[in-house]
């Protein structure tokens, strides 16, 4: 859990748009992905929060389907 906290600090600042949050979701999509988890990008406008310039932001949904769910 450390070296994931460590990780995910490594990014930087994270505010809403920025290059931070962006890698950090990159970052996240592909751990999912080599976990066979799909993840659904909703992404919304939306003001950044620190300039208020208008921006794409981004939710990141991961679907986790048991086996059993599916058999």
């Amino acid at each position: 859990a450390i070296d994931t906290l460590t990780r995910l600090c490594s990014f930087g600042s994270r505010a809403s748009a920025s290059q931070g949050l962006q890698a950090q979701q990159k970052w996240l999509i592909d751990a999912f992905g080599r976990l066979k988890i799909s993840v659904e990008e909703q992404s919304f406008p939306g003001r950044h929060p620190q300039t208020g310039e208008d921006k794409t932001l981004v939710n990141l949904i991961a679907r986790i389907q048991p086996a059993w769910a599916t058999a």
